[in-house]
């Protein structure tokens, strides 16, 4: 059981042969942005990634590790990381509570690197559906009501003017000029606008529609099997984390 293995920190991740001890506690934000392959042995799925290294999740590995307290507790280390790593913070190991980091900065630091490296995306996508086969259905669950209260207040702030009409070519010289100073400015503003929090938010929407809300759409089998190659039974699944 090779996820299994890694889970327990008795197994290197391939190809970089580093071990989930390492990858959490000592790869700096740059890297674990840059590298490719460490993802699907954090948070592993029943399907296959881009790693062809990597295993696919097995359903007696998700028993095992749902049943590991060692296997467990560094699954949630894993998630802390990612969540540190997204301009997020675990509030609350129990329930799941997920807000940002308590540092301003950073947290938008992060945001704006989120929404930069769009493949990030999918790899909240993954985290998603892993913890869920892993045991950590609530965490999920917590991740993705606060992801739609940060997209929902965000939406209702203030966003960049409409791009400007473009003028018909009968239109006078004048009109043209100005139709350019409109363009710049709202180009100014359309990229203050999605380095603002705000607006880093707001691009997340899409996403979170599509691909995150149906991880936990239990409600429909369809929906949530497309998302998770799973079952919304395995909700029940709890990991000994929580006993």
């Amino acid at each position: 059981m090779p996820n299994v293995a890694f889970h327990l920190d008795k197994a290197a991740a391939r190809p970089n042969k580093a071990t989930i001890r390492r990858i959490v506690n000592k790869w700096s934000d740059a890297k674990l942005e840059a590298n490719h392959s460490y993802i699907q042995w954090l948070f592993p799925l029943y399907t296959a990634g881009v790693n062809p290294y990597a295993h696919r999740l097995r359903k007696a590995e998700t028993e095992c590790s749902a049943g590991s307290a060692s296997a467990s507790a560094w699954v949630v280390k894993a998630y802390k990381r990612m969540l540190a790593f997204y301009g997020w913070r675990l509030v609350d190991e129990e329930t799941g509570e997920v807000a940002r980091l308590k540092s301003r900065s950073a947290h938008r630091e992060r945001m704006i690197n989120l929404t930069t490296h769009t493949h990030n995306y999918r790899r909240i996508t993954r985290i998603l559906a892993s913890l869920g086969h892993c045991g950590f259905a609530r965490y999920k669950e917590q991740l993705v009501t606060f992801l739609g209260a940060q997209i929902k207040a965000a939406k209702a702030l203030p966003r960049p003017p409409k791009r400007p009409k473009r003028p018909s070519r009968k239109s006078s010289r004048k009109a043209v000029k100005a139709y350019r100073a409109e363009l710049r400015a709202h180009t100014k503003a359309r990229r203050k606008y999605r380095k603002s929090v705000a607006g880093s938010y707001a691009l997340l929407k899409s996403s979170y529609k599509r691909f995150w809300a149906p991880t936990v759409a239990y409600g429909n089998k369809r929906a949530y099997k497309r998302a998770t190659a799973a079952s919304p039974s395995e909700r029940r699944r709890l990991s000994v984390f929580f006993r």
